[in-house]
């Protein structure tokens, strides 16, 4: 008698195929939901972009701004009604609704502690671009011997990788010494463009550039501990709990000029020169006859009078 098994095996074989299709699908599905999280996520990092060039665009507007009015709005220093989550994109669901706020950080009795919502006035601090600057040379060691946790070695380091010669400083670095790390780089020999860039320069570290705040969110947080060469320095004060970054600068109007950055022919200006005469005529031709007038009025008389022509002189 000869059994048919064909049923059986068609079975198995449908069995197998539905599997087989099954699992298609759910990878198929698995991948359209992680395409549609990695489209999300682009997206939002796109948004989170927009958002803010919105905020810079919202800062020209109130530099634009007269004193009187900014001053009527709130200020630059310390805002949060005009600086605290601004809304751009204002959606139905608070999760997709777009804002931006302005930070700065705060000072508590002169040290830095905090944030605020406002604006850091960057021309407060040490543009490092214009130590070289025509003028300046002579002075620039002492100017960078003045921060906190400095050392000669670093000193000379920085300003080899900004001068434009490869003559080594006594306690310098030039690119001798850079072509012997791992991997190899040379020295900028000229200004830098972003702060950072000094994390290039030999005994310059992560610590001492951005201090005890590893994070960099404008706070102190419980685990944030002093680590490195931070360890061997004296910081009860606070002075040193942004580090070096809360000192200098590439962003200050000085370092705008050419002249300053690239050490072009013109020289600095004294403004407290006895000789006014010469003074105006060097101001004139630096910065025009109006602001030239306004200096020398504020020597001559004090900065009210050069304000206000009726001020008592």
């Amino acid at each position: 008698m000869r059994i048919n098994r064909r049923p059986g095996s068609v079975l198995l074989l449908v069995l197998v195929v539905v599997a087989m299709l099954t699992l298609g699908t759910a990878t198929y599905l698995e991948l359209m939901q992680n395409e549609r999280k990695a489209v999300r996520h682009h997206g939002r990092g796109v948004q989170a972009v927009r958002l803010a060039e919105s905020g810079v665009e919202y800062v020209k507007t109130l530099l634009a701004m007269t004193p009187a009015d900014l001053q009527t709005a709130g200020g630059l220093a310390s805002n949060p009604a005009t600086m605290q989550a601004v809304i751009v994109d204002d959606q139905g669901d608070e999760f997709d609704r777009g804002r931006f706020t302005i930070l700065a950080p705060a000072q508590v009795d002169g040290l830095y502690s905090g944030y605020r919502y406002g604006l850091e006035n960057e021309s407060g601090k040490l543009n490092i671009n214009t130590l070289l600057a025509p003028g300046a040379e002579e002075q620039a060691a002492a100017r960078l011997m003045a921060i906190p946790g400095m050392t000669p070695e670093v000193v000379d380091a920085i300003l080899d990788w900004l001068d434009a010669d490869e003559e080594l400083r006594a306690n310098g670095a030039e690119a001798e010494t850079y072509s012997q790390v791992v991997p190899p780089y040379a020295p900028r020999n000229a200004a830098i463009s972003d702060l950072d860039e000094l994390l290039l320069v030999r005994g310059v570290t992560p610590e001492l550039l951005y201090g005890l705040d590893q994070n960099r969110n404008l706070t102190l947080d419980a685990v944030e501990h002093p680590r490195g060469l931070l360890v061997e320095l004296d910081n009860a004060d606070g002075s040193l709990n942004r580090g070096w970054s809360a000192y200098l600068t590439v962003l200050s109007v000085e370092g705008m000029q050419p002249a300053a950055a690239a050490g072009a022919s013109s020289t600095l200006i004294d403004f407290n020169d006895q000789n006014l005469q010469q003074l105006h005529t060097d101001l004139q031709s630096a910065v025009g006859a109006e602001m030239a007038n306004f200096i020398v009025a504020a020597r001559q008389h004090g900065l009210q009078a050069a304000v206000d022509p009726n001020a008592p002189k």
